[in-house]
């Protein structure tokens, strides 16, 4: 999401477009979970959503690459801490803050989940767990805050053994980092790894070290496309396979999230080399509808991730006021509505913002 503002002298398209892409990939994952709900894990159906819903969520670790990308873009010599946290709380922690307020204020009043007490509000801040989507915002809170860090070991480390260490890291966090807590403290019941930043690290170190060589990095992506290529196909063909074993058949698969990994770092290389394959082909300087559509929903990304979950709440419970809807109707009318909506309303949101700063200046 285009959550934070690079400094950078050279506008990297490739980079847009992919934050683009990714952001609307968001919202079709979370359009696609009712629909899952509502039908038998065996039918074709169900199969049919659940292949691109899965083949799909490698976003939020796309999404932290091009952070830990954005980061070393935007690097100078001179860098204040303070500054950067401070940026980052108006741009990203601030807008969270007020869309958990809403979403809890729609919940207690609106729907009458639960009363509202102020803990609790509290609590869904710190945790991220209200709606789906905002424990990303959780994960890279942690990462933004060790930027000095990051800053200071990224370019001095070995590319080779510190990406190797951070998927070691990243493989153990995943699989038993609640078992590992549990070993020191017995009485816990620690259910958030996906929230930890250490359960991405790999992504994050890969972004990093990607944008401190950032043409060699762009380079190696177009002169090895057929291989990254091949190695996406492969994966996704081998982790959708997977998925279908453990979601539709209801098997184990004890290694399901080992081979997702893999498939998420390979998704993430073959969308970016796209990326950069599309932004190499466009005209320079062409102001095409293509690069204003993009320009426009990369700048409204982090709205529309913010939003769309509350336009998906508000679709459903209008619909729960009609007769049931198959699914084969209700399921493209939400698409289009959830798009439409949320899309139009960001966009709206965009221009009223901008224009209350340009009379304020």
């Amino acid at each position: 999401m285009n959550i934070e503002e690079t400094k950078t002298k050279k506008k990297y398209f490739e980079i847009s477009v992919l934050n683009a892409f990714m952001c609307i990939l968001v919202v079709f994952i979370h359009v696609s979970t009712a629909p899952l709900g509502a039908l038998e894990s065996e039918s074709w159906q169900y199969v049919l959503i659940m292949i691109p819903r899965r083949g799909f969520a490698f976003v939020v670790q796309g999404f932290i690459f091009l952070s830990g990308m954005k980061l070393f873009l935007s690097r100078t010599k001179q860098f204040s801490y303070g500054k950067y946290l401070i940026k980052r709380f108006l741009h990203v922690f601030l807008p969270y803050i007020i869309w958990v307020i809403v979403y809890y204020l729609y919940f207690a009043f609106y729907r009458h989940y639960f009363q509202f007490r102020t803990a609790d509000l509290l609590r869904y801040m710190y945790v991220g767990d209200l709606v789906s989507p905002f424990y990303y915002i959780i994960i890279i809170a942690q990462f933004y805050i060790l930027a000095p860090f990051w800053r200071k070991i990224i370019v001095k480390a070995n590319p080779v053994i510190l990406t190797a260490f951070a998927l070691m890291i990243t493989v153990i966090s995943t699989k038993y980092l609640p078992e590992m807590i549990a070993a020191f403290f017995p009485n816990a019941h620690f259910m958030y790894a996906d929230r930890v930043f250490t359960t991405y690290l790999i992504y994050w170190i890969a972004g990093c070290f990607a944008g401190l060589n950032y043409e060699k990095f762009r380079k190696t992506l177009t002169d090895n496309s057929k291989l990254i290529s091949a190695a996406f196909g492969v994966s996704l063909v081998y982790y959708i396979y997977l998925c279908y074993l453990r979601f539709s058949q209801g098997r184990g698969v004890a290694y399901l999230e080992d081979v997702r990994i893999f498939y998420c770092m390979s998704a993430i290389l073959f969308f970016f080399s796209a990326a950069a394959g599309i932004s190499d082909r466009r005209k320079t300087g062409a102001d095409s509808r293509f690069d204003t559509a993009v320009s426009g929903i990369d700048k409204i990304s982090y709205s529309i991730y913010l939003a769309h979950c509350l336009v998906i709440f508000e679709l459903d419970h209008i619909l729960e006021s009609y007769a049931i809807l198959p699914v084969k109707v209700s399921y493209p009318l939400r698409l289009i509505i959830v798009y439409a909506v949320t899309i139009c309303g960001s966009l709206l949101w965009r221009r009223l913002k901008d224009a209350a700063s340009a009379k304020l200046q």
